[in-house]
Formats: structure tokens, C-alpha cells, sequence
């Protein structure tokens, strides 16, 4: 088993073509599940469920992550058989003696009960078997630290004094920008070019929700774009911020791979700003996220707003990002009782 025959559309390869008693092993069935949707795929909303590259790197780190755990055992495979109540409070265990945190424990849980879900959907397990419905995820889930910092921190890092086109520099900037711009997200913001900006307005199509948006540039983030069109300007279709280059970087994978890599270096240089500023807060590009929701509500804006203007589905979406807020003025409140 391998690639789909070439009369076979890519992305419906699982659909029709997994079969026999391979279709039971389950590191094969994810390994197919991500060898469905090729790298090249160009479709926002795959069919298959896997059009994009985060997600299939998400099946594939699952497959490993089961192949080591397995092997501790002296085994080499897995059948959905095997994966009962038992085996997963054993693999939840297995990543508690290595640190993982609970969070990172929810990441593969989520994952494998998708496989799972997907595999039950394509004939390849039994209902009856299913473990989900007794050993819950949930368990493992731990309440999100507070993200948001206050207008005056952000104020602060606008101050932050750094050599101007450093590295530094852009990550400050693609702080500021986030939060300017209704917290976008930090991949949204790699692949923006200037062919985005139109007549002071951000316009631009979200990578995780194909949900489309046109956004009023505010001072601050013109500012920044001043920077990059003296420093950064090609034509409109070069890319705004200093992290891919259209002609070197012109693969899904390639850019996947510098992108997360720069992220990565980002968070390391917020983390440094807020440290040198006082911050208790470590700050990551999320934190600009979420700053923007709290800083709105605060400012009396009705959360059914922000959710609109976060592009969420739901208000109870917003509300995680606004929970820590709520907290505050709770404790505020409570102080009248003295």
C-alpha cells in the first residue's frame, strides 16, 4: 500500500481503497490517512479531512509516538483491537513518567480517537470496541493559565528599544501586528503580501477556517507595514514580514517547516522582551490573541462582538479567551465584602 493509483483523486484515496486485514493495523491505517492527502494538496477543505499539513503531521507524530510506545512491549504492530481502556490508561502513564504534561497527554488521546472515529466510519473497526466512551479525554484537561496582558504592557513592548530589522525587531512587530489586527494568527501573518494591504485595510482569508476578513489598519500596524515596505517591498506579491521568500519557499512543506520553526524563535524572543520589561506574563504570539479579546472586553465591548470580530463559531469559544478577565473583575467585586 502506498500512493492512490493515479486514476484515483488523491484526497478520496481513503475512501475506496484501504482494504483487507491491513485496514486493522493501526499505524498503517494512520499512515495511509496521511499519505491520502499528498503534500501538494492545494484544497482548504479536503474531503478527506487531512487537507491540511498540521493536521497530517498530527497522524503522523501519532504513529510514532505508538510505534515507540509499543515497542517497549516487544511488539512491532497494533490492531484497533488492542486499543481498549486498559491499553490507553498504559500509554497515558507511559507519557506521565516522561513528563509530558496533561495538555500534551490530550493532544495524542484527541488524535488517536480521531483515527479511531475515521476508522469506524471506513469499516476498519467496530463499534463495539470503541474505548472512548468510558476512558474520557477530559480527565486530562487543565484550566489555561491567564494570557492576557493589559493595555499598559502593551504600551510597554510598543517602547521596547531594539535594533531596528533584527530579529528582535520582527518579533516585537509580529506581536504588536497580532494584536492590532484582531489577534491574527502567526501563520496568517508569514504568509500575508502586500497585495493584502488595500486602501488601509487588512484583507485576507484565515489559513485554519477559510473565513474571510477585512480589517481597518490602525496606526500602530501602519507603522510597522511603513517599515517593511521601505525595508521589504518587491512588488504585491512578495511577502510582507521577513520570514519566507516567494521564490525559495514555494512548497506547502517547505513553508510549513520554516514557518514553524520561525514561530518557534518568535515566542523565544517575546519570552525575552517580557522578561527585560517586567512582565509576569511569558509572552507568545497567543498572548497577543488573547490580550485583544480581554483589552476589548474591558473596554466594554459585548463579548457577541468580539466573537464576530475573532471569527469564532461560538460565544463559548470567545468566552475561553475572556475567562481570566471575568476572574479579575470577580475578585475585584468580592473585595466590596470587606
Amino acid at each position: 500500500m502506498g500512493h492512490a493509483p493515479a486514476t484515483v483523486p488523491p484526497c478520496d484515496f481513503i475512501m475506496g481503497v484501504l482494504s483487507g486485514g491491513q485496514r486493522e493495523t493501526v499505524p498503517l491505517f494512520t499512515r495511509n490517512m496521511v499519505e491520502a492527502c499528498p503534500t501538494d494538496c492545494q484544497r482548504p477543505r479536503c474531503p478527506c479531512g487531512i487537507g491540511s499539513l498540521g493536521t497530517a503531521k498530527c497522524y503522523f507524530d501519532l504513529k510514532n509516538s505508538i510505534r515507540t510506545f509499543i515497542l517497549k512491549d516487544g511488539r512491532t504492530d497494533l490492531t484497533f483491537r488492542d486499543i481498549t481502556v486498559s491499553f490507553l490508561k498504559k500509554y497515558e502513564a507511559d507519557f506521565k513518567s516522561r513528563g509530558t504534561t496533561d495538555n500534551g497527554i490530550s493532544f495524542y488521546m484527541r488524535t488517536l480517537r480521531a483515527v479511531l472515529n475515521r476508522a469506524i466510519a471506513e469499516g476498519a473497526c467496530k463499534k463495539d470496541i470503541y474505548p472512548f466512551n468510558t476512558y474520557k479525554i477530559s480527565h486530562l484537561s487543565t484550566k489555561t493559565i491567564k494570557r492576557a496582558i493589559s493595555k499598559a504592557e502593551i504600551e510597554l513592548i510598543r517602547n521596547f528599544a531594539c535594533e531596528p530589522g533584527s530579529q528582535l525587531h520582527r518579533s516585537k512587530n509580529i506581536f504588536l501586528f497580532s494584536y492590532y489586527n484582531r489577534g491574527i494568527n502567526f501563520s496568517d501573518i508569514a504568509m500575508l503580501k502586500w497585495d493584502n494591504i488595500k486602501a488601509n485595510r487588512l484583507t485576507y482569508t484565515r489559513l485554519k477556517t477559510d473565513k474571510y476578513y477585512n480589517i481597518l489598519l490602525l496606526d500602530p500596524a501602519l507603522e510597522i507595514l511603513a517599515f517593511y515596505r521601505d525595508s521589504n517591498y518587491r512588488d504585491k506579491d512578495s511577502y510582507i514580514f521577513p520570514i519566507l521568500d516567494e521564490h525559495r519557499h514555494n512548497t506547502p512543506v517547505s513553508i510549513q517547516n520554516l514557518v514553524h520553526k520561525v514561530l518557534g524563535q518568535t515566542n523565544k524572543d517575546l519570552k525575552s522582551i517580557g522578561e527585560q520589561l517586567g512582565i509576569t506574563t511569558p509572552l507568545t504570539t497567543y498572548v497577543a490573541r488573547h490580550s485583544y479579546a480581554t483589552v476589548l472586553k474591558r473596554s466594554g465591548i459585548s463579548t457577541s462582538v468580539i466573537s464576530e470580530a475573532m471569527g469564532h463559531d461560538s460565544e463559548r469559544t470567545t468566552q475561553i479567551y475572556l475567562d481570566s478577565f471575568e476572574n479579575d473583575v470577580l475578585d475585584e467585586a468580592s473585595k466590596a465584602l470587606l
